[in-house]
């Protein structure tokens, strides 16, 4: 017998998808778990044009203006807009401003250049996932050991609710609820939260640890920096 398939549906979700139940976390540039040391020298564009290929490349569709389109509106993202009977969620998504990443954009070549890296913190995508809380789900990210705390600098986070300064007086960063659930909306913009290392410990290795706090299941992902 001959089944309809759902074309804008995948045939298995949930924990029935390859993913699982929940999305884990990514951190761009990092592409590669078994390669997680972000390495470059001080001034030395040669060392870190690889990093700031893969998060313009990353970035591309957030900075490209044609993105906004009828199936992208603007969201409350103080407010649960998802209560609104005059939103279909299967036919729009939240636009996300790639103005919200502040110091971590292409002009500043990421910080790259002046030896304050930026990290992209993403959720890899879930059919029809939502999350648990209102708020949205909360990483948060610190040193792996103590001594990679006292050597690690400032964490800033920038994201939907904060892009300024005070990123800077935070330990986590929100992917907000609005974002949710992913139907495979047309030009569907995943929130993205902006991890800025400012001013690490130069010439030593630092292991950075992130982690999603508010999902049943944690998901974590450890990664290394080294400023010479």
């Amino acid at each position: 017998m001959n089944r309809l398939v759902d074309k804008d549906r995948p045939a298995l979700t949930g924990l029935q998808s390859a993913l699982g139940g929940e999305p884990g976390l990514s951190v761009v540039p990092i592409t590669d778990i078994g390669h997680t040391l972000v390495a470059f020298k001080n001034f030395r564009d040669d060392t870190f044009l690889i990093y700031n290929d893969a998060l313009y490349a990353f970035m591309y569709a957030y900075e490209d203006s044609r993105q906004l389109q009828d199936s992208l509106r603007q969201c409350d993202l103080k407010n649960n807009t998802h209560q609104s009977p005059d939103v279909d969620l299967h036919r729009s998504s939240c636009v996300f401003n790639a103005n919200w990443a502040y110091r971590c954009n292409i002009n500043r070549m990421f910080g790259y250049d002046d030896s304050s890296p930026c990290f992209i913190l993403t959720l890899n995508r879930i059919y029809g996932w939502l999350p648990s809380t209102q708020n949205g789900v909360t990483v948060c990210c610190r040193g792996a050991t103590p001594n990679d705390d006292d050597l690690i600098g400032t964490l800033c986070f920038y994201d939907a609710l904060v892009h300024d300064e005070e990123g800077c007086d935070r330990s986590c960063g929100l992917f907000p609820e609005q974002y949710f659930p992913y139907l495979n909306q047309d030009s569907y913009m995943a929130p993205l939260v902006f991890l800025e290392v400012r001013d690490p410990r130069k010439n030593v290795l630092i292991s950075i640890q992130c982690e999603l706090e508010n999902t049943t299941y944690p998901s974590r992902i450890e990664f290394e920096l080294l400023v010479d």
